[in-house]
């Protein structure tokens, strides 16, 4: 049996019985109506039973919220804590600001004759501001732009307009329309032909970190860097689907795994060229 105390809630007859002063003061409070004064003079005997009976009240409320309201609740929660944090990140400055930024920079290393410090600033050139900017400008054949997605750029004149950025002196045109083997031989030192790619990745492994290579494909060519976690990446013009621009991880490289032929060199070391070199 049960007793109806509130809409669509039911509590146990046999709580009910289990507080019969419940009882006895509804009962005297039913006969006595009007008489205020009946109310605090018993209530210190019925509190306990009466903080019984409405906690068990709020325990059947709980009991009885529905399916859809505990779902929500958990879809929010776990919405908040999916949810990434906000990153501002500071817009870049015009391309040839930039450049010119750089340029400055370089000149202040080469004052200082700290070619430690040079081969880090090229680095971070090779490595996080061409990605920066250029990522984005689509891939032709003939594509020579030198500004940064604005028309269109080849593998070889990605490799050899980014260098002349950096404020190297080399044959631009030259480089970029020889085979990446030639490239390679002109600016590169520790080069060295992997079978395939698991020798590639093998070899580049044991390179120190904070190292720009170049890297030549059977029809194809990029820059390689090692950052100072370990993490290897492949940053070129890439012409499948006719991407352009990117920068992947070595071990994701679509274009990277399927060639047949293996060419790499060390870029930021000590080049061949004097007109190339990085401290000069």
């Amino acid at each position: 049996m049960f007793f109806e105390v509130k809409e669509n809630v039911f509590v146990s007859w046999q709580y009910i019985k289990a507080c019969p002063k419940i009882l006895i003061f509804r009962q005297n409070y039913l006969k006595i109506q009007g008489q205020n004064d009946y109310f605090m003079n018993h209530l210190p005997s019925t509190l306990p039973c009466l903080i019984f009976f409405f906690l068990l009240l709020g325990f059947k409320a709980c009991v009885n919220e529905t399916p859809a309201k505990q779902e929500t609740a958990l879809k929010i929660e776990a919405d908040t804590l999916s949810t990434p944090p906000s990153k501002v990140e500071n817009p870049l400055q015009p391309y040839p600001d930039f450049l010119q930024n750089l340029q400055t920079k370089r000149q202040k290393h080469l004052e200082i004759g700290n070619k430690d410090s040079l081969k880090y600033l090229f680095f971070q050139f090779i490595h996080k501001d061409v990605p920066a900017y250029w990522t984005g400008t689509k891939w032709d054949f003939n594509g020579i732009t030198r500004t940064p997605k604005e028309g269109k750029i080849a593998c070889g004149y990605f490799i050899t307009n980014t260098l002349t950025d950096f404020g190297l002196e080399i044959p631009r045109f030259k480089l970029a329309q020889a085979p990446s083997s030639e490239m390679i031989e002109a600016l590169c030192v520790n080069i060295q032909k992997p079978v395939n790619f698991e020798g590639l990745v093998s070899y580049l492994e044991r390179q120190e970190n904070e190292t720009v290579f170049i890297v030549g494909l059977d029809f194809h060519t990029g820059y390689i860097t090692k950052a100072s976690n370990d993490e290897i990446y492949f940053i070129h013009s890439n012409y499948i689907g006719r991407e352009g621009v990117v920068k992947e991880r070595v071990g994701e490289s679509v274009a990277l795994k399927a060639s047949g032929f293996y060419m790499i060199g060390i870029l930021n070391g000590h080049q061949k060229n004097p007109n190339v070199h990085l401290t000069e």
